[in-house]
């Protein structure tokens, strides 16, 4: 077995492989880049907001200020914008899910 799953490595290396912080659905998702970018968008109703987005903009937002980037940090950064009243807490806590799940962010 072990044979086995070192000749697929070496037969499959050269394959792509996907992205696993590609946005569903790609544009206008894969374009935004702040939590301000995604506030017009999810207000039209339009589009599903992929939870990645949401966290990756979240990320980007307290790194542009040099915050930390808990969980609490997280929260608090998304419900500071207008997406509060687009998003309920289903959605955030679903944010805080992955970030638990990917980066050891504590909830």
């Amino acid at each position: 077995m072990r044979d086995f799953k070192e000749a697929q490595k070496v037969a499959y290396a050269d394959l792509p492989h996907p992205d696993p912080w590609e946005e569903e659905g790609g544009a206008p998702w894969g374009e935004c880049t702040s939590l301000r970018d995604i506030v017009p968008i999810a207000q039209s109703g339009n589009a599903h907001l992929p939870h990645v987005t949401l966290l990756r903009c979240a990320l980007a937002d307290l790194a542009a200020e040099n915050k930390p980037s808990t969980a609490d940090d997280i929260f608090q950064m998304i419900f500071s914008t207008e997406l509060a009243s687009v998003l309920n807490i289903d959605d955030a806590y679903q944010v805080c899910a992955n970030a638990t799940s990917s980066t050891s962010l504590g909830c």
